[in-house]
């Protein structure tokens, strides 16, 4: 099993949700940077981001600061919200170490699919994990 470290952001700020609702978010960090170069000090190789503008907008809003993560921080980034296209997917890949983006919505549903959710592009082991939303 492996324990990945966690960075939530809301309008350009590393927060906690309580029990998943957008308006009880609190601030628990002043940097995402800084906060994955701790985890990657005190020993973490992964951080999972989550974008929560982008997965309650359908749209990647904090994407300028994930970015900033991958570049600076040496970890591997697993990231989930608003990655909705094949587009989506492709641009954060190119962006360095994110070998597993969680795709929801509109990518699962696309018609290039082949197979339950899964992209015919993209249907590699590690390359994208789709996340079914209800």
């Amino acid at each position: 099993m492996i324990i990945l470290p966690a960075i939530d952001l809301k309008d350009g700020r590393c927060v906690r949700l309580q029990k998943g609702k957008f308006d009880t978010a609190y601030q628990v960090a002043d940097s995402a940077v800084q906060t994955a170069a701790a985890f990657a000090g005190a020993g973490a190789q992964w951080v999972h981001m989550v974008d929560l503008d982008g997965a309650r907008d359908g749209a990647r809003q904090n994407f300028p600061i994930i970015y900033e993560v991958i570049q600076q921080s040496g970890l591997s980034v697993e990231l989930g919200g608003g990655i909705k296209s094949e587009l989506d997917v492709i641009t954060i890949g190119e962006a360095g170490s994110i070998p597993s983006p969680w795709c929801g919505g509109p990518c699962r549903r696309a018609p290039s699919t082949s197979g339950p959710g899964r992209s015919r592009r993209f249907n590699r082991p590690g390359m994208v994990k789709l996340w079914k939303t209800f």
